[in-house]
């Protein structure tokens, strides 16, 4: 029943003809609403021995809702949720990495260039806060050519001349812990590299393209981890002359975009390659493609997707399968 209830809605909002945007305003106070449904199915190719099926299924992905105002030009927030994990959290299943509530903040535009955050993601959310108290530093330089650089993945447009945009980022914290202090539950992230007790610094670049339907990103990171802890789970168990005080990890993308608009259709590939530890033996790589046909151009699409593991780094992030493939419906309303 819930999948045809599920179906049955997805079904009445691609039938919908108009915008769904809803944007209220008195002059100077603007407030808009958006949001979006997606729902797939699930297909996973399991290793030999693995009998676990419980990913073989349909899913209600996303049942985003977005707030967004502008107070004149003083003032910016944001208040973003997804109904669907806040479900999950109400039913006692938890996801540190998708609690619910994805986004809220006001952003005082008065201070030029500067922004502050906790540094914690998700888990500042839950009214947790960081014991040492320290701050967190972040930077980004761009450039772009031949003109400013629209962030988006596909070039729907189809721009007449070549554009380039290339960045760089930097980021530093030591969050390392007063005595009898501890960060807060889920702070470290599913690979326990998000936050850590201690120092971290992080350097990255990335370069996108487009031209005439084509479009391109290629980005990559790289972080070095300062745990306090002499015992630390990261150093694998080493000694310290094996790890010599620190943990490297990081990784890169690199995505390859081509949009056909009297077909209707986006085709992708993408290749990532990850290493959550350095000092554990292995990289975690896999190749993925996927088709996109355009019901109602960006706003309604029927979706295809195929992930291929081609090595795991089993020590970090054991998986169970070898090939996954996923059918989705995507519904915007903005």
């Amino acid at each position: 029943m819930r999948i045809e209830r599920s179906l049955i809605i997805v079904a009445l909002l691609i039938g919908a003809e108009a915008s769904a945007q809803v944007t209220l305003g008195n002059g100077d106070h603007v407030l808009e609403i958006t949001g979006g449904v997606s729902m797939y199915y699930n297909q996973r190719f399991l290793k030999e021995g693995e009998t676990n099926k419980r990913k073989d299924r349909f899913n209600l992905r996303d049942a985003q809702l977005q707030f967004e105002g502008r107070y004149k030009n003083s003032f910016n927030y944001e208040l973003q949720f997804d109904m669907a994990d806040l479900a999950q959290a109400s039913a006692g299943i938890i996801d540190p990495e998708n609690p619910g509530l994805m986004d809220a903040n006001v952003t005082y535009k008065g201070i030029p260039y500067l922004d502050i955050y906790t540094g914690l993601g998700e888990t500042s959310l839950r009214g947790d806060n960081d014991p040492s108290g320290q701050l967190e530093y972040i930077g980004r330089i761009e450039a772009s050519w031949p003109s400013r650089f629209r962030k988006v993945d596909i070039d729907d447009r189809r721009v007449p001349v070549p554009m380039v945009a290339v960045g760089v980022n930097a980021r530093y914290t030591d969050k390392a812990q007063p005595p009898g202090a501890f960060l807060p539950s889920f702070s470290a992230g599913e690979y326990n590299i998000k936050v850590i007790d201690g120092k971290k610094t992080t350097v990255g670049g990335d370069i996108a393209a487009m031209y005439k339907g084509f479009s391109v990103q290629v980005e990559g990171h790289m972080m070095r981890l300062e745990p306090s802890a002499a015992n630390s789970a990261l150093f694998q168990q080493l000694s310290r002359d094996q790890h010599e005080g620190y943990v490297m990890a990081g990784g890169y993308y690199a995505q390859a975009n081509w949009w056909n608009k009297k077909l209707r259709t986006i085709l992708s590939v993408r290749y990532e390659e990850l290493n959550l530890n350095d000092l554990a033996t292995g990289l975690s790589q896999r190749l993925g493609g996927a088709i996109a046909y355009q019901v109602r151009g960006n706003d309604v699409m029927i979706k295809a997707q195929w992930w291929h593991i081609l090595e795991e780094e089993a020590t970090v992030d054991p998986l169970r399968w070898t090939e996954q493939a996923r059918v989705g419906v995507q519904y915007l309303f903005r």
